[in-house]
């Protein structure tokens, strides 16, 4: 099937993906009232047409004006990961991106006071060769309890032996401030998006460089 919205000779259409923006401009803004509405009506007859449900929930309208005034007041909207304001101000988005950093941090806290106590209790940590006598290559990695719940597996309580168990067993015996300086290059040179893409990575690149 073509999307053939975006070929509408009245307005301009812009699409990418699943997400469709229609633009009007208007010298007023009983003008730009009239143009949203009428542009509402063509995409809900288009969708209908295509037999496709239009949802209302996830649609979004906003004015772009300098004006003041409480006739000119909208609220922020979302695009593609953005949060556009009527005055194209990015406050509202730098806002956002704060708000989400400071989480983020906060939970990064705690995880370095995890990491930093798990660190300083590894000789009292059970490893894998505790329950057995073979000589497997993994006898020295900590032994960690089965969880099955994935809340369990992303907490603080869990992760940090999970860490250290993804590096290789050399760190141990590493000084504070050459272990920190390891890492800070390791993960310099590696931008990992998520604790996965980590975990996930081939244990000869993290051996490298430790």
């Amino acid at each position: 099937m073509i999307n053939d919205i975006a070929l509408s000779r009245d307005r301009m259409v812009v699409c990418y993906a699943d997400d469709t923006s229609l633009l009007d401009v208007g010298r007023s803004l009983d003008d730009v009232s009239t143009l949203m509405r009428a542009s509402m009506e063509m995409a809900a007859d288009w969708f209908s047409a295509n037999r496709f449900l239009l949802n209302a929930e996830k649609t979004q309208t906003i004015v772009f004006s300098l004006k003041n005034g409480k006739q000119h007041d909208c609220p922020p909207v979302k695009l593609l990961g953005f949060m556009l304001d009527r005055r194209l101000s990015w406050e509202e988005h730098i806002q956002g991106v704060c708000c989400r950093l400071s989480r983020i941090l906060f939970l990064l806290k705690g995880l370095k006071r995890s990491a930093v106590n798990a660190f300083g209790d590894l000789e009292v940590q059970p490893v894998r060769g505790d329950s057995h006598e073979y000589g497997t290559r993994n006898r020295l990695r900590l032994d960690l309890p089965y969880c099955r719940l994935g809340r369990t597996q992303s907490s603080l309580v869990y992760l940090p032996g999970k860490m250290i168990n993804k590096l290789p067993i050399s760190v141990r015996s590493l000084p504070v401030a050459a272990l920190k300086r390891r890492l800070k290059h390791f993960l310099q040179e590696n931008h990992f998006y998520s604790l996965n893409e980590f975990f996930e990575c081939d244990s000869a690149l993290v051996s490298g460089y430790f």
